[in-house]
């Protein structure tokens, strides 16, 4: 616990200007219209979710591992995919799975 909190984070600092109450209060239906209509990416959905874990989550043990690293990476993938996919057309969009490139956290 202590080398997890020892870690520092700046995720605000990589936040456009995003209505981030907004964000936080749209369901996964939502996030993926959002993502595919280009209001924002999943590299910034992650910054969103992460800042809010970093700054609130830790204070309140509500993640046992964090992986913000590894999620912004993945998500730049999901971007280019999500990308690769609207250029290919509807039915490439269309076999993108549900929360593609849709940070989420599950805790035992």
């Amino acid at each position: 616990m202590a080398e997890k909190n020892a870690k520092k984070y700046d995720f605000a600092s990589q936040l456009r200007d995003m209505d981030l109450e907004y964000i936080l209060s749209l369901d996964i239906t939502k996030l993926k219209s959002g993502l595919l209509e280009g209001q924002f990416t999943s590299v910034d959905l992650v910054n969103v979710f992460a800042d809010r874990c970093y700054r609130v989550g830790r204070s309140l043990c509500l993640s046992a591992q964090e992986n913000f690293e590894e999620s912004l990476v993945l998500a730049a993938e999901k971007d280019e995919e999500r990308k690769t996919a609207i250029s290919s057309g509807y039915k490439a969009v269309q076999a993108l799975p549900l929360m593609h490139g849709i940070p989420f956290s599950v805790k035992d």
